[in-house]
Parts: C-alpha cells; structure tokens; sequence
C-alpha cells in the first residue's frame, strides 16, 4: 500500500523546469496503471473492434468515436430527424 501526499505549488517562470519534470513523470507513469488502461481498451472496444487501435492514427480515431464537428441542418431533416408535435416559433 502506498500513500501519497498531494502538494500544490505555484509556478512561476523562474520554476518551470519543476513544472516540466513533474509533468514529464505524470506522463511516464500514468500508462502504467493496468486497471486503467484495461477500463480504456474495455470502453474502446464498444465502439469500435480493438484491432483497428494498431492501424489508425489520432485523427482516424476521433472521427470514429466523436464523428464530424460540424453537422449540416439539411442533411439532418432530410434524412435523420423525425419531428413530431413540435410547434415552430412566431418569426
């Protein structure tokens, strides 16, 4: 069991090199924890098949799980949206 002891510093320019080394060894050990990442690969895997994380990149992935950032209007009302006892504003 081990016990952490959280420290909260404030960093200036003139201490940034301890900023730098502490992010810097957050990302070295964060990967490390298995749980974590079993619950990461477990969420993955809903929407998409594991085997496709070995052949795209960071931007493949996003589209694949968040999709497009923009949505067209038209393109929803023609052929997604069913709208159903909706009463349009006064223009």
């Amino acid at each position: 069991m081990s016990l952490t002891k959280e420290v909260l510093i404030m960093y200036s320019w003139e201490n940034r090199q301890q900023y730098i080394d502490a992010i810097r060894q957050l990302r070295q050990t964060e990967l490390e924890n298995r749980g974590r990442m079993e619950a990461l690969r477990a969420g993955l895997a809903t929407v998409m098949p594991l085997q496709l994380l070995a052949v795209m990149g960071p931007a493949d992935m996003e589209m694949r799980t968040c999709g497009l950032p923009t949505i067209s209007i038209e393109f929803l009302k023609v052929s997604h949206t069913q709208i159903q006892d909706y009463i349009l504003p006064p223009q």
